[in-house]
């Protein structure tokens, strides 16, 4: 059985990693949440920033260990730096941080016969970006998702009504679970990785790769037409790097 201090060691080398590399497979991540996380992190501290990676592995424990004691999440155990970040992500404003579907529906409007007054000073460079964005559809992920998840881990599909879907699948011998759910109002898709493992003790229940590591959620909000198939590629990348875990944290054996 592995022990939370060793899941808290491998997840925050993990998150050292992301961050030594400059962010590189979060910064390919189409979540402006994610963007907004990696922005607020350029502008703090370091000691700051560091207080607050150890507040992001206790809380994505709760990922592989769904059992824990909810007292233990950073912000109910009033973790400063962490506090102070969900304080401030609903005061980060800025056009960079608007999903597709809304930055569409603004440029809808602005063409309308009758446009709102709301959006009257929408800056010329934002109207530019929607006028750019190819945009994708729920069916057309979905079918994405369905060849490359079949390719890569000869996958079942499974529809469960309202958007959801369910895949089975197999990577490196462990069988494994994946919802996507397809019917967000903003997010286009919102994964979520499903496994158990005896010999660790872990339990991944609705693990995604920003959740565990603290860079956001899983919920992926602007995937257009031209980064679909990077984008897919970049899920089950991320997927096959969660369905490890069990490998890279379990002790070694005594001889």
């Amino acid at each position: 059985m592995t022990t939370e201090v060793e899941l808290e060691r491998f997840t925050r080398s993990a998150l050292d990693a992301e961050a030594a590399s400059g962010y590189a497979w979060l910064r390919r991540i189409p979540s402006t949440r994610t963007w907004k996380i990696l922005d607020y992190l350029s502008a703090i501290e370091p000691a700051e920033r560091d207080a607050l990676f150890s507040a992001f592995v206790t809380n994505g424990l709760f990922l592989l260990r769904p059992d824990r004691d909810p007292s233990l999440n950073a912000y109910q155990a009033g973790h400063p730096a962490y506090r102070r970040f969900v304080d401030a992500m609903p005061q980060l404003f800025d056009w960079k941080y608007v999903d597709v579907r809304l930055l569409r529906g603004v440029l809808g409007d602005l063409r309308s016969k009758s446009p709102s007054p709301e959006f009257a000073n929408v800056p010329a460079d934002v109207i530019r970006r929607a006028e750019a964005i190819q945009p994708t559809n729920a069916p057309a992920i979905r079918r994405e998702v369905k060849s490359v998840f079949a390719q890569r881990f000869g996958a079942q599909a499974e529809n469960r009504g309202g958007g959801d879907w369910v895949y089975s699948g197999e990577y490196a011998g462990r069988s494994f679970q994946v919802r996507i759910d397809y019917g967000g109002r903003s997010d286009q898709l919102r994964y979520g990785l499903s496994f158990d493992d005896v010999s660790t003790g872990i339990r991944a229940r609705r693990l995604s790769y920003e959740g565990l590591i603290g860079l956001g959620d899983g919920h992926w909000d602007f995937v257009t037409a031209d980064n679909l198939s990077e984008s897919v590629l970049l899920l089950a990348k991320l997927i096959q790097e969660l369905v490890v875990i069990p490998a890279k944290v379990r002790p070694e054996p005594v001889a």
